[in-house]
């Protein structure tokens, strides 16, 4: 394809590419012009470092000889017998643009129009254009030698390789050569040997044009290091491209073992890379790639970008980055993506023969490849700080890989530094590459491991802490379950004592001859109520702290009425101690919640704070906050730490005291809090070590309408989808367990709680009124019936 094929922003690339060469050429170039402007051919050659007794002899016209030489012939390279000159790069001089045949009228006619610069690196500028190169060399050694002159190039549509001999040119390989024409797209390199006298010096002058690139290394070697150079060559690239091969399945192993999907790509890594080595000098275009330029072209960008891809994969799911390190992998996410990109379109450039497309390709190969390859030794760094020192070969690789880039660009463009290239150096820093890729992998393995085996030991620690914790909530369980079965059996019992009780009251009543004290009597009456209570909540035990299965039965509760029976039952006790108790005054509140469980509540925390209070007075307050009573329990006792406090509120632990001191079981506070949290309310407690407490209790609901008949409670609970069922009624079922019927009942006795609690967590007790379908306790049971499987 002809120069006039490639776009324009090509060639605008590629002399940004070459900038740097003009740079080190300019002061030559300004040189031979001035001296070309002056028509001084002497000193031309002086400038060119060509001596007149390197021209031969026998040319027709010295002069126009010696004038074509100067002009385009740098200084020659002076070879000796037995050794080589890998670098010809200071000898060679180019120009570009040249036409038409390559003859000895032409090449001195070009001679005279073209400016024939000197180069430091083996592009020579713009892609698509026809560049002449000339180099001399003479034997500088005292006896004749033999040596090679390697060009190293492929994908070429035009070549011509000539000698300037006796003021004529001599062909020595044309694209006419029946050898050479058919086969000069796929050939990866070309050499033509040569003899020197002692002191003979010789030119040859080399007419290429590339498609895709400008590159053209040319090399002179004796026979004997070719020859070795070859082999080592050989050696290199098959060990290097085996041992990559032989990691290719060690990757593949670790994917056998673990599942890790990362490990095949990294296997794909080291395989292309092994079919990158391979390609890359020559072996690929010779035994596949025939007369296929642009899939020689193309696989040069294809390999580095599927290699670069693979290694972004590998490292998302080595790092498990999308959880480790989640900003990162949404970066390396968008760098997958664009290399996926650019080698669908490389892919399909090659497949379509598009020059158009692969010329867009060469845009955005570079710019992803260099994000990868500078860019991983970043991440590398990252994951050896956050992740761990096991990946400070995977840093060690990618810092390599960026090394030999940047070594491989200085190379390439001579940047101030010469530096020996070849590409089979890429077989062993692969080897390198994946010789610490699978370090990594063994090391991380063996991390993962012994995280595993901690894991397991942390766990086999937890079980056994659990199971000691177990057995002494098994112990501790079964001293409460000991404690509800003889609670259940006294309430059996106590009923008995109830008996007895009201038989004395009923005799000190009726006969006037005794004159007791009414307040005697009255006491007498109340500790029947509250061993009434006792023997209703303690059938099931909801005040005991190991159970949480427990009947609420709301009721209409005068408060005035339930404070009046605990100040006559705790007054003496407390005043007993030399305290004061100060009661609420009397108040008309209508507390909608169950009175044995709000009795059982009062009762724990004024015992409480007669216990711990020795001196000074117990104060109890009731507020109304909005639809809520608020009851303040406040003593001068001996306080609470702030830490016991939050683990007492907190209920971390059933039985707590804040004096071990005082005799008891320390359950009762939280039995109070778990009550009150079974009637939908809240405890808050304030105290400080030494100064007293302060316990509020927040309770719902305050009564505002007044009773009403259970047939009328019953119907209008129907219009707001609550079934209710009138449980005293003759002939009427309990509701079955798991129901969503809620009972009614006027017996709020320990057999009957016992009776209803076995299919229902909620009863209401007459009398009834409408605002009772709005306490929090009767809609968070319907809410937790509702999510339950029928």
């Amino acid at each position: 394809m002809s120069g006039k094929q490639v776009t324009a922003f090509n060639r605008a690339f590629w002399s940004l590419v070459y900038a740097m060469k003009w740079v080190f050429t300019i002061k030559y170039v300004i040189a031979t012009l001035l001296i070309m402007s002056m028509g001084l051919s002497a000193p031309a050659t002086a400038q060119t470092g060509v001596d007149a007794a390197d021209i031969s002899p026998t040319v027709s016209s010295v002069t126009a000889q010696r004038r074509t030489v100067a002009r385009i012939f740098g200084p020659p390279a002076r070879l000796k017998a037995g050794e080589s000159q890998a670098n010809l790069e200071p000898y060679i001089r180019f120009a570009p643009n040249f036409s038409g045949k390559l003859t000895a009228e032409n090449l001195a006619d070009f001679a005279d129009d073209a400016a024939f610069e000197r180069t430091r690196i083996s592009n020579y500028g713009s892609p698509g254009a026809r560049f002449m190169l000339t180099v001399a060399v003479k034997n500088a050694g005292p006896e004749t030698g033999s040596w090679q002159l390697f060009t190293k190039r492929a994908g070429l549509p035009e070549l011509t390789f000539a000698e300037l001999r006796n003021d004529q040119i001599e062909i020595i390989r044309d694209r006419d050569d029946s050898d050479l024409g058919e086969h000069l797209q796929t050939y990866h390199g070309f050499a033509h040997s040569f003899q020197l006298k002692a002191g003979e010096t010789r030119y040859f002058i080399v007419l290429f044009r590339g498609v895709h690139s400008s590159s053209l290394p040319l090399r002179i070697s004796d026979p004997a290091t070719a020859l070795k150079r070859q082999n080592f060559k050989i050696a290199a690239i098959t060990a290097s491209t085996a041992s990559m091969l032989v990691l290719m399945l060690v990757a593949t192993l670790f994917y056998l073992v673990t599942s890790g999907r990362h490990y095949l790509w990294l296997a794909l890594a080291e395989l292309n890379h092994a079919a990158f080595v391979v390609h890359v000098n020559g072996y690929s275009i010779h035994y596949l790639l025939h007369d296929t330029g642009i899939w020689i072209y193309s696989l040069g960008w294809v390999m580095p970008c599927l290699y670069g891809l693979a290694m972004v994969q590998f490292t998302r799911g080595l790092l498990d980055t999308a959880i480790t390190l989640p900003r990162l992998d949404q970066m390396l996410k968008w760098l997958a993506i664009l290399l996926a990109a650019t080698l669908a379109l490389i892919m399909i450039a090659a497949i379509t023969s598009s020059e158009w497309l692969l010329s867009l390709a060469g845009y955005p190969v570079p710019v992803s490849l260099t994000i990868y390859t500078f860019g991983l030794p970043f991440v590398g760094i990252i994951a050896v700080n956050r992740l761990g020192k096991q990946y400070i070969p995977l840093l060690l690789a990618w810092t390599l890989m960026a090394v030999f880039s940047a070594y491989f660009t200085i190379a390439l463009l001579d940047l101030g530094v010469t530096l020996p290239f070849d590409s089979y150096f890429y077989g062993p820093v692969g080897v390198i590459v994946s010789l610490l890729m699978t370090l990594t992998m063994v090391l991380h393995m063996r991390k993962v491991m012994a995280d595993k085996q901690q894991s397991e030991r942390d766990l086999i620690t937890s079980l056994e802490a659990r199971l000691q914790l177990s057995e002494e909530k098994a112990s501790a369980l079964a001293t409460i379950s000991d404690q509800d079965n003889l609670m259940h059996a006294s309430g059996h019992d106590s009923q008995q004592v109830m008996l007895a009780l009201n038989a004395i009251v009923d005799f000190a009543e009726s006969d006037e001859e005794l004159e007791l004290p009414s307040v005697l009597t009255q006491t007498l009456k109340a500790s029947v109520k509250q061993l009434d209570y006792i023997a209703q909540t303690g059938m099931r035990g909801p005040l005991s702290v190991g159970d949480s299965l427990s009947l609420v039965m709301l009721s209409r509760i005068e408060l005035h009425d339930l404070f009046d029976q605990a100040e006559l039952i705790y007054r003496p006790i407390i005043q007993k101690k030399g305290l004061v108790l100060n009661m609420p005054a009397k108040n008309d509140f209508i507390l909608i919640s169950d009175r044995a469980i709000c009795a059982r509540i009062l009762s724990n925390l004024l015992n409480n704070c007669a216990k711990y209070t020795d001196r000074g007075s117990v104060t109890v307050d009731v507020i109304a906050e909005d639809s809520n009573i608020l009851i303040e329990f406040r003593d001068t006792g001996c306080g609470m730490e702030q830490d016991f406090v939050d683990r007492l509120v907190k209920g971390e632990n059933g039985r707590l005291r804040a004096d071990e001191r005082v005799e008891g079981s320390g359950s009762g506070f939280a039995a109070a809090l778990k009550a009150t949290r079974m009637l939908g309310g809240s405890i808050e407690v304030r105290s400080e070590l030494g100064n007293g407490s302060n316990v509020l209790v927040r309770l719902p609901a305050i009564s505002t309408v007044p009773e009403c008949t259970v047939d009328a409670f019953i119907e209008d609970a129907r219009t707001v989808g609550i079934d209710v069922i009138n449980s005293d009624v003759p002939g009427v079922e309990v509701a079955r367990a798991q129901s969503r019927e809620i009972p009614v009942t006027g017996d709020p006795t320990a057999k009957n709680r016992n009776r209803l609690s076995a299919s229902s967590s909620l009863a209401l007790l007459k009398p009834v009124s409408l605002d009772m379908l709005e306490h929090p306790v009767l809609l968070a049971s319907l809410e937790s019936e509702s999510h339950r499987p029928l």
